[in-house]
């Protein structure tokens, strides 16, 4: 961002997707959670405001829609949110790495594509969004079985938690299903 001869474009394209990513690592889990722990514990700051917070919520999703409708104009930006949501762990260990990275020197390369013509479905990359998915399925009912909270509050988390399990569940059907290309964007047509 401070670095000299990078043009103000440059430096707000860099801006931009340095926040995305700290978005992405650091508060993208602190939502992810959040219904669990209200699930768990019966316990909500928007308890009797529900309404409130449901508008403040609505207006929050629809001006990242329109967001991401403007940065990624005709190239899938439902698509591109979700999967910004979904990589949460790499940008998280992302970001950890740079803070303990000593400044000044450059981390050694290492390739991380030395194969690429191998079969998809290394499923442990997953633990994380499956541990969400798993929870996010589990707890609402576990909480309503249990009585650990409010009916009402349930149910308005269990909205957030399918949203959650829609975001999370593109990644884990990517990364576990088989990519299909057409015949003319075959990698192996065109790389060999």
């Amino acid at each position: 961002m401070f670095k000299s001869g990078l043009s103000w474009s440059q430096r707000t394209h860099f801006l931009i997707i340095m926040m995305s990513y700290l978005t992405s690592g650091l508060v993208f889990p602190v939502f992810y959670l959040a219904p669990l722990l209200v699930y768990w514990r019966g316990q909500s700051c928007v308890l009797g405001d529900e309404l409130t917070y449901g508008v403040l919520r609505g207006a929050y999703l629809v001006a990242t829609i329109l967001m991401f409708r403007y940065f990624f104009f005709g190239k899938k930006p439902l698509r591109q949110f979700k999967m910004l949501c979904s990589l949460f762990p790499v940008h998280a260990m992302a970001i950890v790495a740079a803070l303990l990275h000593p400044p000044g020197r450059k981390p050694l390369y290492r390739a991380n594509n030395l194969h690429p013509f191998a079969e998809a479905g290394s499923w442990w990359h997953l633990v994380p969004h499956l541990g969400f998915i798993s929870l996010h399925l589990s707890l609402p009912v576990l909480a309503l079985w249990e009585g650990w909270a409010d009916p009402r509050l349930i149910f308005f988390n269990s909205i957030f938690s399918a949203l959650i399990i829609w975001i999370l569940g593109d990644l884990v059907l990517a990364v576990m299903a088989r990519p299909k290309w057409q015949p003319a964007m075959n990698p192996r047509q065109i790389y060999g």
